[in-house]
């Protein structure tokens, strides 16, 4: 698992949902929280679960780990 602030690349277990991005039924990675490290990046289509919250992250849109552990999400620039 890269620890570095580089994206990951796309995980096995995946959900299908709705990507209102690409406005169509799209595959989503399942990522568990307690996996990111402060420095990760994570581009979506992704659901992270965790507990206490799932976080919806779309297509076109990335979360980066900040060094306090909370997930900070961007639009993606092209």
């Amino acid at each position: 698992v890269p620890r570095t602030g580089e994206q990951r690349p796309a995980r096995a277990a995946s959900v299908e949902a709705w990507s209102f991005a690409r406005d169509e039924v799209a595959p989503f990675a399942l990522v568990a929280r307690d996996s990111l490290r402060a420095g990760d990046t994570l581009a979506g289509p992704a659901i992270v679960t965790e507990t206490t919250a799932t976080t919806y992250l779309d297509a076109g849109f990335v979360a980066d780990v900040h060094t306090g552990g909370s997930l900070v999400a961007r639009r993606q620039r092209a």
